[in-house]
């Protein structure tokens, strides 16, 4: 079994000299795990730390195992899934080298600002660092067939989970890693023989068993969960060859100054991510991709998860709208599409609600 996925923006996962010749299985299956994550805490599940720095991470417990107990019973929906100590994973996985191909893309950043105020100084210095140069190796399909990704199980059950986590990240983020450079967005071709509604009933099932206390879910607050996910894409009116430059760091950057200047500058730090000379630096929760094309027309996203523990008093709502109105200061766009999900903390998604969100076309 295989899914394809068509690469909207290119995929990149930082190999040696910076450059991306081979795209690591490992890059895609740690994404593919970190979006179940915020699948099964949006369910109100419980999913472990995989790296064990906030909760500890799940051990199949084979003693147990073989005094009756269900595998379901002694891991989280997530290792049961991807595997951990003691129980192996679910799935073969494997990237079909003949689908993709490295090609050096060229970014343009002269003339780029929000509202054509100029860049800052360090900017080639950061793309240098951080990409290579203005030129990186990334990583596209070779025929509009898609990227080959090869799923190897014996319970189709697994594929289908693999399937709506790909159709999530599809419509709520992006694939691979570096996300934060632009990279990623995909759209996933529809394969044949998948069962969401099975996939749906098991996830919701095994959620019921492994719901959250409230103690927990405070330690995994700041864990992804697609409670708390938001998406804007946004439609280049006036084109003026921006969907050729580096729109994805510049408009972070604007982000960033316009809540810095708004709000403070701790909070922007929480969405942004801090300085690279920061001590116990962090990721932000915000991320702008560069355009993609389709129907002769350009576009680009805004994304990220607002957990309640960065907000504080401040409004979900409020916070989105003001990136919005941001990104319209910089460059002459408008709305495609726009999801921000608003949850309570002890609500949850449903199998209703899920597949209106994400198998729209389904």
């Amino acid at each position: 079994m295989g899914f394809r996925i068509k690469t909207l923006t290119p995929l990149w996962t930082r190999g040696i000299n910076r450059e991306c010749t081979k795209l690591r299985e490992t890059s895609i299956l740690g994404s593919l795990r970190w979006w179940f994550e915020a699948i099964v805490r949006g369910f109100g599940g419980y999913a472990c730390d995989s790296v064990g720095e906030v909760v500890e991470k799940c051990k199949f417990d084979v003693d147990k195992y073989k005094k009756g107990k269900r595998p379901e019973e002694l891991i989280c929906p997530v290792c049961y899934v991807f595997g951990t100590t003691g129980w192996s994973r679910r799935f073969r996985f494997e990237v079909d080298k003949n689908s993709y191909q490295s090609v050096t893309l060229s970014l343009a950043i002269d003339g780029l600002g929000c509202n054509h105020s100029p860049l800052p100084k360090n900017v080639r210095w950061w793309l240098d660092q951080t990409l290579g140069g203005l030129s990186p190796v990334v990583i596209k399909e070779k025929t509009n067939g898609g990227i080959l990704l090869n799923v190897t199980t014996s319970d189709s059950i697994i594929v289908d989970i693999l399937y709506l986590t790909l159709k999530t990240i599809q419509e709520f983020g992006a694939l691979g890693s570096h996300n934060s450079y632009g990279f990623g967005v995909v759209k996933v071709l529809e394969p044949s023989n998948v069962n969401i509604d099975k996939a749906l009933v098991f996830i919701e099932q095994y959620c019921e068993e492994w719901r959250c206390d409230e103690e927990t879910r405070s330690k995994l607050s700041k864990m992804p969960n697609l409670k708390h996910v938001f998406k804007i894409d946004f439609r280049l009116l006036d084109d003026d060859e921006l969907h050729n430059k580096n729109i994805g760091f510049v408009l972070k950057y604007a982000l960033r100054n316009k809540f810095k200047n708004e709000y403070d500058k701790g909070f922007a730090e929480q969405l942004f991510g801090s300085k690279k000379d920061r001590p116990n630096k962090f990721s932000g929760k915000v991320f702008v991709s560069n355009c993609w094309e389709e129907g002769g027309e350009f576009f680009f996203r805004v994304y990220g998860m607002l957990p309640p523990s960065i907000l504080g008093s401040r409004k979900r709502e409020d916070i989105v709208d003001t990136i919005e109105e941001g990104i319209k200061e910089c460059l002459d766009a408008d709305v495609v599409s726009r999801t921000l999900l608003n949850f309570e903390e002890d609500e949850y998604l449903d199998i209703n609600l899920f597949k209106k969100l994400v198998m729209k076309n389904e």
